[in-house]
């Protein structure tokens, strides 16, 4: 039952499925560094390609900018968003015509909006905020109020009723716009 170099059968068996072993698992470790690098040089692509958009369509310095990015990964960090997402999240507040300051504000609150409620995206949560803070003429500062509100609206339905945030967020919605053209009409 002696093989090669003097070793039982199944010893050179369990020999070569730990030499395997150590080979796939090099393998691995080597394959996971290689996507890691990729992610990285995506991660840092896209962070530059919001960034580039956000300074076409803001009116702030590169200072401005420069300062801001650090809020930026903070923001992303504390929420649990990419960078790139909340960045790209500014430069589409300020193609609505907020100042940096407002953009950096609505992007933060549209983020967190969009943690709390159900099957929301950014686009979603950023359109709710902003037709509310239009229909209620409530300023960029105190767009958390909104969040505030809904969330407590939701709770409330949901004591109640089976529903989702978003179906809360779509029969809100509904409800300022026929609301707010009823007031106009009014006034």
């Amino acid at each position: 039952t002696e093989g090669y170099g003097g070793q039982k059968f199944t010893t050179q068996i369990k020999n070569g499925f730990k030499n395997v072993a150590t080979m796939v698992t090099g393998a691995d470790i080597w394959n996971g560094m290689i996507q890691g690098a990729k992610g990285a040089v995506n991660a840092v692509m896209d962070v530059n390609a919001a960034v580039i958009d956000l300074r076409k369509v803001s009116d702030a310095s590169d200072t401005q900018i420069n300062k801001y990015f650090d809020k930026a990964a903070f923001n992303a960090k504390d929420l649990g968003s990419s960078v790139s997402d909340m960045i790209q999240s500014t430069a589409e507040f300020s193609k609505l015509g907020y100042n940096l300051n407002e953009s950096e504000e609505l992007s933060r609150v549209a983020t967190l909006y969009k943690n709390v409620g159900d099957n929301m995206d950014n686009t979603q949560a950023s359109q709710s905020i902003v037709s509310t803070m239009r229909a209620f003429d409530i300023p960029a500062e105190k767009a958390i109020s909104i969040v505030d509100k809904f969330n407590e609206t939701g709770k409330i339905i949901c004591q109640h009723h089976t529903v989702m945030y978003g179906e809360v967020n779509d029969y809100i919605s509904q409800s300022l716009g026929i609301s707010k053209t009823e007031e106009r009409l009014v006034s």
